[in-house]
């Protein structure tokens, strides 16, 4: 149990790097400034002690949530489940304010997270509900086109045309839902810029920031 643990945290940092890294990018882009690979694993490893912080509360909290649910019954972990998503909405800015902020108190990261939340919660959500619809269109039309796929390759007998025709139905799938995740993480920190700034930044627009 303590090895998972350790590995948990581990990856937990390791992911939580690499986000730091990815959106010291995208809020570099959405202001008109190069970016790059390089530039942002430089500015994640100025960030480590912020990181390191934030992941272990990250975790720990992860950590006791999975601990109280393994111990209660379904009741209980529906209380939890809940509790877990909580967490997971308050801490949706945490990555934009660690690039932003200098501070490297997790909890501080935290209120200042559920903080842009508060400002920004109708266009969240309106943003939420909007990428998840087209994730959803997304899917619908591949499992449509797979099914249409099966029938036409049983009717006709050529069954190499199902199995090529299914391989680049799912190569579309996963470039479409790798487009559909970019554009989550750019309209979150757009989201974040224009809460903590009061600044729109491009190419998006007043009326598009104020949707919700």
């Amino acid at each position: 149990y303590s090895y998972g643990v350790l590995i948990y945290l581990v990856s937990l940092f390791a992911a939580t790097f690499l986000n730091v890294a990815f959106y010291s990018e995208i809020l570099r882009a959405l202001s008109g400034q190069e970016v790059s690979i390089g530039s942002g694993l430089r500015f994640a490893a100025g960030k480590v002690r912020s990181i390191l912080l934030w992941s272990l509360l990250a975790g720990i909290v992860g950590v006791i949530i999975r601990a109280i649910e393994e111990r209660l019954g379904w009741l209980g972990k529906i209380v939890m489940a809940a509790v877990g998503v909580a967490w997971s909405v308050a801490a949706v800015f945490a990555i934009p304010v660690i690039v932003r902020r200098e501070q490297s108190n997790p909890l501080a990261v935290l209120r200042d997270s559920a903080a842009t939340l508060k400002q920004t919660w109708g266009e969240s959500l309106v943003g939420y509900v909007g990428i998840r619809m087209a994730g959803l269109a997304v899917l619908v039309a591949a499992v449509g086109c797979i099914v249409s796929l099966i029938v036409l390759s049983t009717l006709t007998h050529v069954w190499w045309l199902m199995l090529c025709g299914t391989v680049l139905v799912l190569l579309a799938l996963f470039t479409a839902s790798y487009f559909i995740s970019l554009a989550n993480h750019v309209y979150r920190c757009a989201l974040y810029v224009y809460a903590s700034e009061v600044v729109v930044p491009e190419p998006f627009t007043a009326e598009m920031m104020k949707a919700g």
